[in-house]
């Protein structure tokens, strides 16, 4: 294989937003939805979030913020600080999203 046949084949990522309908149920016990948009990252991105650039950062946290956009045309974009204030029902439905757009399907 060559760098050529690398892109054909989809080895390197392509950085447009995909949109994603999540589902999560708030604090009253009701299930909400809403559409977001899962920006794909490389995979140096997402290791520097995972091993921690910040000690005292929280894994997932960072994943939200850099991966998450929200908004009709997908343009805003949590802060870390917003992604760990998160509930947790949320942050999950966020990292479901997350996990659907970024692993590959069997």
């Amino acid at each position: 294989m060559n760098l050529s046949e690398l892109q054909e084949m989809g080895g390197f990522v392509d950085s447009a937003p995909v949109k994603k309908s999540i589902k999560w149920k708030g604090a009253d016990g009701k299930e909400r939805k809403g559409d977001v948009f899962v920006v794909r990252q490389p995979y140096g991105a997402v290791e520097s979030a995972l091993m921690g650039d910040g000690k005292d950062r929280v894994q997932g946290a960072q994943l939200i913020s850099l991966c998450i956009r929200l908004g009709e045309d997908g343009a805003e974009q949590l802060t870390y600080e917003q992604a760990y204030a998160l509930s947790p029902a949320i942050a999950w439905a966020f990292v479901g999203a997350i996990n659907e757009v970024n692993s590959p399907k069997a």
